[in-house]
């Protein structure tokens, strides 16, 4: 085998390109001091070049083109058409000959893939990744390696490598986040989902962002998920009768079973869903999630070892509309024999009560007063004008404050009754669904004409009817 110096420019460029893009990568996934250099090799009908970078891609300095003539290498353009293909023979040829060029001390991640053509005599491979030492999380960088080689596949078969290309151009046209993206994701799934759903995959990441920066009464998530494995089969743990998925429709109820957990107690989950709550041993192995406060979270396995990182802040506008919802919701309920004005301004101020309360408009108060009072139920008031200045002290107490339509308050600490016959929601707590409770009770059996706002300590506030 004769190996031969060379200086071919235009695809040694290309070499330098892809280096200078997976570099990117590795920077947006915070790992650019790893000591990592891609290979890269053309291939034509009878010879193999082989390109390199003799030191690391932060140094990015030249080198030279290694080319090796062999005469028994066999190529079959059609294998070449699937994209990420495993090529016999001539990947175990090539792969063969990257183990004896391996620089001293590094190891290896991935196998040949081709990548496209730059005429019809010549096709191109990102060959593999040479790292080295013990790499702490080899997985993660081998899918970025698969999704940035997808990437610059799509790119190549969009530009002329002959015809002028635009190196520069053709690195704008990465997707760097979009590729860091889908890596996390794929890694996400990996380690926790049974499938490659990319429906599923979205909607459990999105969740788990969602999760991540959803308080509980005000207080910022610190909980642990852990994945159900071999290891916990092997012991007992609280097992709920129906599993929850970890899905954007269930952000509030999953962050509110996440009080229950801290590094010792779990809650379990198996291919994305909640299944139960689980007594965690130190020498458990195995990997979970494990939640920061603010948006942040991480991957991590059973001895404390970070694998991903994620810091998925969100941002919500006011809801600029509540107050039109709320009037119409009144105006549609009392007609408009009511103060919709001033009840919306009680409301807005109520907002401002710092562990929530409710608020329950009835067009029959007084009789709904007595019956509550005699019934230790309520603490009945002399007809009360609410404004600024006493609202906050009346919504101090535990209990529903009772109104009528042009917003006096007849009783405070209201303890709401009824017979449940309308579906709760378990992701909420017992003041929004006993103001369902009662609220659907008291029209369909007492044909009352009643609503109920529901403010909440996470800041949140439901209409009910509306």
């Amino acid at each position: 085998m004769k190996v031969i110096y060379n200086d071919l420019k235009t695809e040694y460029k290309v070499v330098i390109l892809l280096n200078e893009v997976f570099h990117q990568l590795l920077v947006a996934l915070n790992s650019q001091y790893i000591d990592i250099q891609l290979m890269f090799a053309l291939k034509t009908n009878a010879s193999l070049f082989i390109y390199s970078l003799d030191k690391p891609l932060a140094q990015m300095i030249d080198s030279g083109l290694l080319c090796i003539t062999d005469s028994e290498l066999e190529f079959d353009e059609d294998n070449f058409d699937t994209g990420l293909y495993t090529f016999d023979p001539f990947s175990d040829t090539l792969t063969s000959i990257l183990r004896q060029q391996k620089p001293v001390g590094y190891e290896t991640i991935g196998i040949p893939k081709f990548i496209g053509k730059f005429d019809k005599n010549a096709s191109a491979f990102i060959s593999s990744l040479f790292y080295i030492g013990t790499l702490q999380n080899k997985e993660l960088i081998e899918i970025l390696f698969n999704k940035f080689i997808i990437e610059i596949k799509n790119s190549l078969d969009r530009v002329s490598v002959q015809k002028e290309m635009k190196f520069k151009d053709l690195i704008e046209k990465q997707n760097i986040y979009g590729i860091v993206r889908n890596t996390a994701l794929q890694f996400l799934s990996n380690k926790f989902l049974k499938n490659n759903d990319k429906n599923q995959q979205e909607n459990f990441y999105e969740a788990l962002c969602l999760i991540a920066s959803a308080p509980y009464e005000k207080e910022q998530n610190h909980g642990v998920l852990w994945n159900y494995n071999e290891a916990v089969k092997k012991n007992a743990f609280i097992k709920f009768e129906n599993s929850i998925p970890i899905g954007k429709e269930n952000v509030r109820q999953v962050r509110k079973l996440l009080e229950m957990s801290d590094s010792d107690n779990v809650l379990l989950i198996e291919n994305g869903s909640v299944i139960g709550i689980y007594l965690r041993n130190s020498n458990d192995a195995g990997t979970g999630i494990e939640f920061h406060g603010n948006g942040k979270w991480n991957i991590f396995t059973h001895v404390n070892q970070s694998l991903l990182f994620f810091n998925s802040v969100t941002f919500q506008i006011k809801d600029q509309s509540f107050n039109n919802r709320l009037k119409t919701a009144i105006q549609s309920i009392f007609g408009t024999d009511c103060n919709s004005e001033k009840l919306s301004q009680i409301v807005e101020i109520a907002k401002k009560q710092s562990h929530g309360t409710t608020i329950v408009i009835l067009k029959n108060v007084q009789q709904e007063c007595i019956r509550l009072s005699e019934s230790n139920r309520a603490i009945k008031l002399n007809p009360t004008e609410i404004n600024e200045k006493n609202i906050l002290s009346l919504t101090a107490i535990d209990g529903a404050i009772l109104l009528d339509t042009d917003g006096f308050c007849y009783a405070i600490g209201a303890i709401l009754d009824g017979v449940a016959e309308i579906n709760g929601d378990t992701s909420r707590g017992s003041r929004y669904n006993s103001a369902l409770t009662y609220v659907d009770y008291q029209m369909h059996h007492n044909n009352q004409k009643v609503l109920s706002i529901v403010i909440s300590a996470d800041e949140s506030t439901d209409i009910y009817p509306g």
